[in-house]
């Protein structure tokens, strides 16, 4: 090495200085080459220079002492650093991390010199101008006294800089929801497992907070993929503006995000962030143009008194979840150990829905539509009935809503539809000219192809489209109006009848009904029950009739259960009724029996 890059004296050495330092190893280097190679050449030695070249190929070289001085570094590890070499060696080589390394760094890398311990990990020097490095280190020592002390130990330095940096990216990547930009699933996972890790001394709190979005899934299939991807950021985008403390928002899956809400200061807390998030909804979003209604269900465990691991956390956020679902969407739900088993039973009743959907277990029974000033059968409400050999008779406010959330609703309306248009063929051509009812899921009607499906099972069963009465209820036509409206004027264009089921239930929008080409509204059974005794119910349905008259509608009351009733009714012109007062829903073979008792009347049109 040139005399002159030997002038610095660490003081700290006590004497001992860099041109001792370089001295010492040139003469061990020589000596070590000269009993190998036998030939000497001008700075290192002929075997040391080439070992050099070597590693210099692949690696930024420093050789320290026993001290941690620097008594040589490389070209290309001055040039990475924008030093010069005088101006690194004989400094501490631990003095290039000072601002990076903890004063426990420090002491470790100290052990390691003067030990003599070979040791590899990640350092980080930084460059003269401040920037900094990381760096894959490896030391290990050179050359050992004869009484084993360490004399040198060589510092190998790989630069993985840019390999960190996109290692980094590809996890930055791996944890973000394309969509969106939030954290998804796989990281929520990892932070609360970590949180979870992170308390064990601590006692620290968390809640979680599942969301389900329902109608999202249903708006991407129906107006597309580019449509629904709006609305999801839309919605994310209402989520991060909610701007609560500690709170951190994921995308947990297609309809669904979560929340982890770090040591929340009360249980209201999280109940609070929830009734927020509900009022968001109670507006539309806009996507592409459209006004789109949806609601959340909510489900909120909090660590550790519901659940103290990962699994157990989110598995009892996503029972609340569901079980606020099936409470009626748009509303929030704690954790409880029952709904577990409320879960259970759920999970053993899709098994078995999904069953009796393949072998196709289910029964049509018909209830008689009665025309109150004729006093004849006019039509026939067919409503699907499922019995198990071991669930035994499940009603279908049971297994409706879970073949709607399962998707297992469209298989069965479509047999509900095949099967009703074939059993009222068979009467029309025994004679009997009756007007058939079927409810139709909205899942079902907002299915693109409905219509065709529709018309082609017309053309498969022979029957009349007149004869066909599709009930939908109020509040699903309402939802999505512009769409339900195209819909509606298909089905009215085939000649296929429209009820609206359900009527004064819902939102009750007089400016849409007059829109909607319907035939018929369905009077609800809530307002029929009581009507003898209750004086708002009388004004109800006094008022629904007057309206569908004047709008040139015909009316079914329906859950007419005693002939108390029928006075009330027939005053008030109601069309028709339907309830237990005549019939309980009947099997094709007593329907047909009863029908040959009260003969039914021919179907009334425009009218």
């Amino acid at each position: 090495m040139k005399e002159e890059h030997t002038a610095f004296t660490i003081s700290e050495q006590k004497g001992f200085s860099i041109k001792d330092s370089n001295e010492e190893l040139v003469n061990l280097f020589q000596s070590w080459d000269d009993i190998h190679m036998g030939e000497t050449k001008a700075g290192f030695p002929g075997l040391i220079r080439n070992l050099f070249n070597a590693l210099e190929e692949t690696s930024h070289v420093v050789i320290s002492d026993e001290k941690g001085s620097m008594a040589y570094v490389s070209e290309s590890f001055c040039s990475i650093l924008k030093y010069r070499k005088e101006e690194l060696e004989g400094k501490y080589y631990t003095e290039l991390r000072d601002r990076l390394m903890t004063g426990s760094d420090r002491e470790r890398l100290k052990e390691v010199f003067l030990s003599g311990t070979n040791y590899e990990t990640e350092t980080m020097p930084v460059s003269k101008d401040g920037n900094p490095f990381i760096m894959k280190t490896s030391i290990m020592p050179l050359v050992k006294s004869e009484e084993g002390i360490t004399k040198f130990s060589i510092i190998l330095h790989q630069d993985i800089t840019r390999l960190t940096q996109a290692e980094k990216a590809i996890k930055q990547l791996a944890s973000t929801d394309n969509l969106t930009g939030l954290p998804n699933r796989g990281k929520f996972e990892q932070d609360v497992a970590e949180y979870i890790e992170g308390d064990k001394s601590l006692q620290r709190s968390f809640a979680v907070l599942l969301i389900d979005l329902d109608r999202l899934g249903y708006y991407s299939e129906i107006l597309g993929q580019h449509t629904g991807d709006k609305l999801t950021r839309n919605i994310a985008n209402a989520l991060v503006g909610l701007n609560h403390k500690g709170i951190q928002i994921y995308r947990y899956g297609a309809n669904e995000f979560s929340i982890l809400l770090k040591e929340p200061e009360s249980a209201s807390e999280a109940e609070g962030i929830a009734k927020d998030i509900l009022q968001l909804f109670n507006s539309p979003f806009s996507a592409d143009g459209d006004e789109l209604m949806l609601s959340a269900s909510i489900g909120i465990t909090v660590y550790p008194d519901q659940g103290n691991t990962q699994e157990a956390v989110i598995n009892h956020a996503e029972d609340a979840m569901h079980h606020a679902k099936e409470a009626g969407q748009a509303n929030l739900q704690w954790f409880r150990p029952s709904i577990r088993t409320k879960q259970k039973e759920k999970l053993i009743m899709e098994r078995k829905l999904r069953a009796a959907v393949e072998n196709k277990a289910f029964q049509l029974k018909y209830q008689p539509q009665i025309d109150l000033k004729n006093m004849a059968v006019i039509g026939a409400e067919a409503l699907i009935r499922w019995e198990d050999k071991e669930l035994g008779a499940v009603s279908p406010e049971r297994f409706i809503p879970l073949a709607e959330e399962t998707g297992l609703i469209n298989p069965i309306g479509d047999w509900v539809l095949e099967e009703a248009c074939r059993q009222a063929k068979k009467w029309s051509d025994e004679g009997y000219s009756l007007r058939i009812g079927i409810n139709i899921s909205p899942l079902q009607f907002q299915k693109r192809g409905f219509v065709e499906k529709v018309n082609a099972v017309l053309q498969d069963s022979g029957l009349e489209p007149g004869k066909l009465d599709l009930e939908i209820t109020e509040n699903h036509l309402l939802r999505n109006r512009e769409e339900s409206l195209r819909t509606l004027g298909k089905l009215k264009k085939i000649g296929i009848r429209i009820s609206i089921d359900d009527f004064g239930t819902g939102y009750s929008s007089l400016s849409y009904l007059q829109r909607f080409p319907v035939d018929t509204l369905k009077i609800d059974r809530t307002f029929i029950k009581d009507i003898i005794n209750n004086s708002k119910d009388q004004a109800i349905v006094t008022s629904i009739i007057q309206l569908a008259h004047n709008m040139n509608l015909r009316v079914i009351a329906e859950g007419v259960e005693s002939s108390d009733m029928l006075p009330f009714l027939n005053a008030r012109n109601c069309n028709e009724m339907q309830g237990f007062l005549y019939s309980k829903p009947l099997p094709p073979s007593e329907f047909t029996q009863y029908i040959k008792i009260i003969p039914p009347a021919e179907i009334l049109t425009g009218s």
